[in-house]
C-alpha cells in the first residue's frame, strides 16, 4: 500500500477547506492533511509533519500566503507550493511562479486543483530523483578524485578526431599542471614523455590504434616543474557503432615512490647479500604458520649449492650435517623447539663437492601477541677459518708451552747430567795438577778422566739428537706407506723377533699412508716396536698390535702390546720425560719415549698412553687432515 502523500493546509475558512479536500479527494488523491492558520503553527509543522506539497490561500486575518512563501524559500525550498485563492490576481501569479512558485489555483476553479497537485508532486519527485542522482554523481566523482590522489593514479582520454587529451585532476598533479590546464594537445601530451621513452610509447598508442587491443607498459615523465617521474600507464581503444577507434582512454599511475623503494631495497638486499659473502654468513626463516622455510643466497653458497638446487627444509639442511654431529645437533634443535629458547651451536657440514667445514648456527623465535610463535629466524655462517685460526692458536700455545718444557729439560741436562761430569772432570784435573801422585794413583785418575769425558759424550749427543728432531722438520715429506715402513723394521731387528717369538697383528685397511717424514716415522714405529719387544712379560707371549684409523678429521695409529705395563697413577706424567726409566732390569738411557713425542709433535700430531701394570700398554697418535695423504 502506497504511502499517503501529506498535505499541509493554509486556510481560515472551514467551508473553503472542506470544499478544498473534496476535490483532492474527488480527483483520486490519497492524502492526509494538517490545518494551519497562523506563522507559528506553519513553522512548527514544515519541520514537524514534514510536508510533501503545501496549498496556501493568498489572504488570512492573521497570515498570509506570500509571507508562508517565503519561509518556505528559507526553509524547504524543495516542497512544491501552489496559492488557492480567489484575488491573487493573473498578473501577480506569474511573477510569483517566475520567483519559484509552482503554480496557483482559483476558488472559483478548483476542479484544476487535484490535476495541478498531482503534477506538482510528480514534477517535484522527478526533480528530487535529478537531484538524488546528481548528488550520488558529485559524491561519486569526489570518491574518485580522492581515490586517484591517494592511489596516484589519473585517467586520461584522447579524441582522434580532435586530436586533444582530456586529463583528470590528479593527472593533471602528476604532469605538474594545474586542474584548468586538464586539456591538452596531443603532441603537447606528449612532449611530458622522457625522450629516452618516447619511441616506446608512440609505438604503444600506434599498435593499439592499428590492432584495437588493450595496452600497458612503464615509462618515464618529465612534469611541467622538470621532475623525472615513473610512470604506469593502462589504455584501451574507443570504438564506434561501425568498430571505427575515435580515440584511447586509460589511467596513468605514478609509480615513483615504488620505484625509488624497489631500487633501495635492491640495493639493499645488494648489500646484504654483499655483506653476507663476505661475512660469509646466510639467514634462513621459517614461518611456523605455513611451515614455508626460506633461505638467503649465501646459505647455498655455503653448502656448495645452485640457488633453489633443493627445497629449504629442515630435511634438506640437515642433510649437510656431518654424521658425527648429527646426534648433539637433534638433541639441541629438539630441545630448542621444545621450549621455545633460543639456541646457538657449532657443527660441521660436508659441501656437495665432499670438503667438510666447521659452520656456526643461531636461531630465536618470533612470536605474536598471544605469545604463540609465528617464526624462526636464524644465521648460518661459514667459520671453517675461524675454526683453523683457532686450531693454529691452540697449536702455538701447545708449541710454547713444548718449548717451555724443553727449556725445562735442557735445565735439567745442563744442571745435573751436563754439569756432574764437567765438575767430576774439573775435580780430576785439579787433583792430577796440584797433587804429587804416584803412578798408580795417577793411572786411576786418569781412568776416572776418561769414563767422566765419556759421559759428557754421551750427555753432548743426546743434546745434537734432541736439537736434530727441531732441524729435521723442514725436510722434504713424501707419501709413507704404514704397511711398507713396518715391514722394513720387522726386516732389521729380524733375528731379535724370532729370539724372542714376537707376535704381529696388523691392520692398515682404513687407512695406510700418510704425507710426513720417512725418517722420523721410521724412528717412531722403531722406538715403540722395541719398547714393546724390550719390556716383554717374561710369562708370555710377546703380541704387538699395530693399526691405523680414519675419521674426519684425522689419522690415527695404534700401537698395543701384552708386556709389562706402566703404573700410569705414579708414573703418568714423566711417561715422555727425557732421562726417564720405568723398569730396570734392563738397559736404556730414559730417551725413547722423549723422542717419540718430540718427534709426533714436530710433525703436528699428538700422542697418548693407557697402560696397567702387568696387562700392556698402549699408544695412540693422532695426525691432522692436513698432515694426511690425499
Amino acid at each position: 500500500m502506497s504511502a499517503k502523500t501529506r498535505i499541509l493546509i493554509v486556510e481560515h475558512d472551514l467551508a473553503d477547506i472542506e470544499l478544498l479536500e473534496y476535490e483532492l479527494k474527488k480527483g483520486g488523491i490519497n492524502f492526509v492533511s494538517e490545518i494551519v492558520q497562523n506563522e507559528r503553527d506553519y513553522v512548527n509543522a514544515l519541520t514537524r509533519f514534514i510536508p510533501d506539497i503545501i496549498l496556501s490561500d493568498y489572504s488570512l486575518p492573521s497570515f498570509d500566503g506570500p509571507t508562508a512563501f517565503k519561509i518556505r524559500e528559507q526553509m524547504a525550498p524543495d516542497i512544491p507550493f501552489i496559492f488557492v485563492s480567489g484575488n491573487i490576481g493573473e498578473e501577480n501569479s506569474i511573477e510569483y511562479i517566475r520567483n519559484g512558485l509552482t503554480d496557483y489555483a482559483l476558488k472559483d476553479k478548483l476542479f484544476t486543483l487535484a490535476t495541478k497537485v498531482k503534477r506538482a508532486l510528480r514534477e517535484s519527485k522527478e526533480q528530487q530523483q535529478k537531484n538524488k542522482t546528481e548528488q550520488e554523481r558529485i559524491l561519486s566523482e569526489r570518491r574518485l578524485v580522492r581515490a586517484q590522489q591517494v592511489a596516484h593514479m589519473g585517467s586520461w582520454e584522447l579524441n582522434f578526431e580532435t586530436n586533444d587529451v582530456l586529463l583528470s585532476d590528479e593527472a593533471c598533479r602528476i604532469y605538474g599542471l594545474a586542474p584548468d590546464k586538464n586539456q591538452q594537445v596531443f603532441e603537447t601530451w606528449l612532449s611530458f614523455i622522457h625522450p629516452e621513452d618516447l619511441d616506446l610509447a608512440s609505438q604503444k598508442i600506434k599498435e593499439a590504434k592499428d590492432s584495437l587491443l588493450d595496452f600497458s607498459f612503464d615509462y618515464r615523465i618529465v612534469d611541467k616543474h622538470g621532475v623525472i617521474k615513473h610512470i604506469y600507464s593502462e589504455g584501451k581503444i574507443e570504438l564506434d557503432s561501425g568498430n571505427k577507434p575515435t580515440g584511447l582512454y586509460g589511467i596513468v599511475h605514478d609509480v615513483t615512490e615504488k620505484k625509488l623503494a624497489d631500487e633501495n631495497l635492491r640495493k639493499s638486499e645488494s648489500s646484504l647479500k654483499e655483506a653476507q659473502a663476505i661475512a660469509q654468513v646466510g639467514n634462513w626463516e621459517i614461518n611456523m604458520v605455513t611451515n614455508i622455510h626460506y633461505w638467503s643466497d649465501e646459505v647455498y653458497k655455503i653448502f656448495g649449492i645452485n640457488t633453489g638446487e633443493v627445497i629449504p627444509c629442515e630435511e634438506s639442511f640437515m642433510a649437510f650435517f656431518h654424521p658425527d654431529d648429527l646426534k648433539y645437533s637433534y638433541e639441541l634443535i629438539h630441545e630448542g623447539f621444545k621450549t621455545f629458547t633460543n639456541i646457538f651451536f657449532d657443527f660441521r657440514f660436508i659441501r656437495k663437492d665432499g670438503e667438510v667445514r666447521y659452520g656456526y648456527n643461531e636461531w630465536k623465535f618470533k612470536f605474536d601477541k598471544n605469545g604463540n610463535p609465528q617464526a624462526l629466524l636464524g644465521i648460518f655462517q661459514d667459520i671453517t677459518e675461524r675454526k683453523h685460526a683457532e686450531t693454529e692458536r691452540i697449536k702455538m700455545v701447545n708449541d710454547l708451552m713444548l718449548r717451555n718444557k724443553d727449556l725445562e729439560q735442557f735445565t735439567y741436562i745442563i744442571s745435573h747430567n751436563l754439569r756432574a761430569p764437567v765438575a767430576n772432570i774439573i775435580g780430576i784435573a785439579d787433583t792430577i795438577h796440584s797433587m804429587q801422585l804416584d803412578l798408580e794413583k795417577e793411572k786411576a785418575m786418569k781412568g776416572y778422566l776418561i769414563t767422566s769425558v765419556k759421559k759428557l759424550d754421551e750427555v753432548i749427543k743426546d743434546l745434537n739428537q734432541i736439537l736434530q728432531v727441531k732441524r729435521d722438520v723442514n725436510e722434504k715429506k713424501e707419501i709413507v706407506r704404514f704397511s711398507e715402513l713396518l715391514a722394513d723394521i720387522q726386516l732389521s731387528i729380524d733375528s731379535l723377533i724370532r729370539k724372542e717369538d714376537v707376535q704381529f697383528i696388523t691392520n692398515f685397511i682404513d687407512v695406510d699412508e700418510i704425507n710426513t717424514l720417512k725418517s722420523y716415522l721410521y724412528s717412531i714405529f722403531f722406538n715403540l716396536i722395541s719398547n714393546s719387544i724390550k719390556y716383554r712379560s717374561p710369562h708370555t707371549r710377546p703380541l704387538i698390535e699395530i693399526s691405523s684409523k680414519k675419521s674426519a678429521t684425522t689419522t690415527e695409529l695404534i700401537f698395543k702390546d701384552n708386556g709389562l705395563g706402566i703404573d700410569l697413577k705414579k708414573r703418568g706424567e714423566q711417561v715422555f720425560g727425557l732421562y726417564k726409566r720405568f723398569h730396570t732390569h734392563t738397559e736404556g738411557k730414559g730417551m725413547g719415549l722423549y723422542m717419540v713425542k718430540a718427534q709426533v709433535e714436530t710433525l703436528g700430531g699428538k700422542i697418548s698412553i693407557q697402560s696397567e701394570i702387568d696387562k700392556g700398554t698402549e699408544f695412540k697418535i693422532e695426525f691432522d687432515d692436513e698432515w694426511r695423504a690425499a
